[in-house]
């Protein structure tokens, strides 16, 4: 009773003993606690073992000692355990991640906003009455194909990490146009030639923007690929070629594999004396300038169809017929019941394209088919009350039953129908014109000498008429 008893190690396995100090201690409160205060050395009071045995302290204390000595059995450390966490975590961002750029590549392959009048995003994966945006719409449209994405939602709003804010999202935008242009970039180095088409306009802000893109031979196939706008200041000659040089130079691309130059006729493109087609000769000499051939045909269009009188005058009264008929609702709905009556289908009149001279098909081809429904239309109209529609629907149809409206309305279809078609195929993927004549025999004799001829002959209902076949 007046020593250690040996046999105590066994009723209490936590028990440590030093024989230099003759006192017994708790290993386990020792170790994993920060309340190490026990000492037992009065052998006869052993009650004092039971006591501590059932203490809270000591409980969570032999705790964490059973679960260290079971880690160390399985050989699993805290580090691991963190890292095996981290890993899950890791994991779980990276999906629920992946689902918002694929959102955001959505909308962007679509061309379509991400913003929406209030963003709400506490309950994302429920129904909401306010616009909250394409992004989050279709997010809540993912949560009924992914169930665990509401729960991560959740909790990545309450960390403040949902990662759906603006900023968010336009870095993320920004970051796969990089992915875009290093693939572009990447593709144009490794087929070594290439050629650059770049062109400059206003937009509505009234900032002058040049666009930038590059062509290029992949797989026996032209491809085209866009690069980005570039805001100046300025158009002239030098300040153009500096930012193209710049831009050409920011891509890693050599000048030396530039052997084509497409850009627009005007003076500060293919000017002789500094001008950027000629600049750009200096840093690549084996480069050939080449004026767009779709901008060629353009400018060809709208100098022969405002040279040559009927045409002229054909295409103002078209835009006026347009214009009077597709303005007010009433009239649109009557032409449309006189065109159902007619013919089973419906088409509408177009109207021109401010830019492209060889988009007026569409317009042309809409007056040229309907012209019996037009002119019921302006008859109808005719008998209105008012005077201005009295007075424009009997102007419209005295003009459109004149020889003179129908010869140019029948130039202008034949015409401008040839003409889209090679606008068409000047701006498809699969346009060879440019290459030797041995890799494509048939297409260039085909369309190296172009003859058009248009018969005319007189209808034989008006007794003056003068013309001839």
């Amino acid at each position: 009773m007046r020593d250690f008893k040996p046999e105590w190690f066994k009723q209490h396995p936590w028990l440590s003993y030093s024989v230099e100090k003759r006192e017994a201690s708790c290993h386990a409160c020792e170790a994993y606690s920060t309340n190490s205060s026990f000492k037992f050395v009065h052998w006869k009071k052993s009650n004092r073992l039971m006591k501590h045995a059932k203490s809270e302290a000591h409980c969570f204390a032999m705790t964490k000692w059973i679960n260290a000595k079971r880690n160390e059995k399985q050989k699993v450390t805290i580090l691991s355990k963190l890292d095996r966490q981290h890993k899950a975590s890791v994991l779980q961002n990276r999906q629920y991640l992946k689902v918002i750029i694929k959102c955001l590549m959505f909308t962007a392959q679509k061309n379509i906003a991400q913003r929406g009048h209030s963003e709400e995003r506490d309950n994302v994966s429920e129904m909401c009455d306010t616009n909250r945006g394409n992004l989050l719409e279709l997010l809540h449209l993912r949560c009924k194909d992914l169930p665990w994405l509401d729960n991560v939602l959740k909790e990545q709003l309450q960390k403040h990490t949902q990662w759906t804010s603006p900023g968010i999202q336009n870095e993320l935008l920004s970051i796969l146009a990089d992915h875009v242009l290093q693939r572009i970039v990447h593709d144009v180095q490794e087929r070594g030639k290439f050629a650059v088409i770049a062109d400059e306009t206003s937009d509505i802000s009234r900032t002058e923007q040049v666009s930038l893109c590059l062509s290029y031979i992949a797989d026996g196939t032209k491809k085209e690929a866009f690069i980005s706008f570039y805001a100046t200041k300025s158009t002239e000659g030098e300040v153009l070629f500096e930012l193209l040089k710049k831009a050409i130079g920011d891509l890693h691309l050599d000048f030396e594999n530039i052997v084509g130059l497409c850009f627009d006729g005007a003076a500060n493109m293919s000017g002789m004396h500094k001008r950027v087609a000629t600049r750009m000769k200096e840093c690549c000499p084996f480069a050939l300038y080449v004026h767009c051939y779709g901008h060629l045909l353009n400018l060809a269009i709208q100098d022969t169809m405002t040279q040559i009188e009927p045409v002229r005058n054909a295409l103002g009264t078209i835009q006026s017929l347009y214009n009077f008929l597709e303005a007010s609702p009433k009239r649109h709905a009557i032409f449309v019941d006189i065109q159902s009556d007619l013919k089973p289908i419906v088409r509408s009149l177009k109207s021109f394209s401010v830019t492209r001279w060889s988009c007026h098909w569409e317009a042309v081809k809409a007056v040229h088919e309907e012209l019996e429904s037009i002119v019921m239309s302006l008859l109808s109209s005719a008998d209105n009350r008012d005077v201005k529609i009295y007075t424009n629907s009997r102007a419209l149809l005295r003009t459109i039953c004149d020889f003179d409206f129908v010869l140019g309305l029948c130039i202008l279809n034949v015409i401008l129908g040839i003409t889209s078609s090679l606008s068409k195929y000047l701006q498809g993927e699969k346009w060879m014109l440019w290459l030797p004549e041995e890799m494509h025999p048939p297409l260039s004799k085909l369309y190296r000498n172009v003859e058009m001829k248009v018969t005319l002959s007189c209808c034989g209902k008006r007794p003056n008429c003068s013309a001839k076949t």
